[in-house]
């Protein structure tokens, strides 16, 4: 009786070790791909802030911004579907 089976190369990709090395693969791969957003992300607002800081605090532009960016939004293939019946909803108020 055969207990688990000995991995090594020749595997076919689709057992179970080499499944789960290819997943991992995978999560590294989105993690970076986050971690790079976020720097990209961080980069945009401080670049936003310091071009308008004036305005950040001033309630008609970030109101103004806000609806803007909703509409923008609304492009988004991964937006949920309950977060564009609401962007949809705010800006048709």
């Amino acid at each position: 009786t055969r207990i688990f089976y000995v991995y090594g190369p020749g595997q076919r990709g689709t057992s179970l070790i080499p499944h789960i090395i290819d997943c991992v693969r995978k999560v590294e791969k989105l993690r970076a791909k986050e971690k790079q957003s976020e720097v990209e992300m961080t980069i945009l607002y401080q670049e936003f802030k310091a071009k308008y800081k004036e305005k950040v605090s001033d309630k008609k532009f970030a109101e103004e911004f806000a609806l803007e960016l909703r509409k923008a939004m609304l492009d988004c293939k991964y937006l949920s579907k309950e977060d564009r019946a609401n962007f949809e909803k705010e800006i048709n108020k």
